[in-house]
């Protein structure tokens, strides 16, 4: 078993260092040609993800898809904010996001902003959100900025930032409107400001 696990950290810190896009994809038909469960592959990156939590929200810039300005994480602050990463090719983030579509116009007026974050090319990011209606801020973002634990992400994943710029949740794969809600609204509180 220990083999098992040395093996798993290989991998993971291997593909960390990768650059491509579908670094998660390839790792797990790797994975899946050697008969390694899934499972505990996803585990340990929901492990890295979660290290993420209490602490400051990364300094990720991106250029909005709607007006093509350059933006950052740090001009939300005062704001709760749901950072969605995902891509167009990602069957779990086409079906989130809806849910999180509906997060955005139900809690807006609380103050409440949900990011949408691809680094596929724009052009392909604009003809997708063309053709879907979609609530939320949308950008593109360049991968190679991100450093552990944000690094380590399949799609979607997802991370919630308070008011204070302070990482409070995170998670990986789709999640319905009702767990979205009840994850968002602990941060709404007077004592969260």
């Amino acid at each position: 078993m220990n083999k098992m696990f040395a093996f798993y950290l290989l991998i993971i810190f291997v593909i960390s260092s990768a650059n491509s896009q579908d670094w998660v994809n390839d790792w797990i038909a790797k994975c899946h040609s050697l008969n390694l469960k899934p499972d505990s592959m996803v585990t340990l990156l929901r492990q890295e993800f979660h290290k993420s939590i209490g602490t400051p929200a990364p300094t990720i810039s991106f250029h909005r898809i709607d007006d093509d300005k350059i933006d950052s994480l740090v001009s939300f602050l005062g704001k709760v904010v749901l950072v969605n990463f995902w891509t167009t090719h990602c069957s779990g983030c086409r079906y989130e996001m809806p849910a999180l579509s509906h997060l955005q116009d139900s809690l807006s007026e609380k103050g409440f902003q949900v990011i949408f974050l691809s680094s596929e090319p724009k052009d392909i990011l604009v003809r997708y959100f063309t053709d879907h209606m979609i609530s939320g801020m949308k950008g593109n973002f360049n991968r190679d900025q991100l450093k552990r634990p944000y690094q380590m992400y399949a799609v979607p994943s997802s991370f919630v930032v308070d008011r204070n710029g302070v990482v409070r949740e995170t998670w990986i794969g789709p999640l319905e409107f009702d767990i979205l809600v009840k994850k968002i609204l602990p941060y709404f509180a007077t004592d969260n400001k």
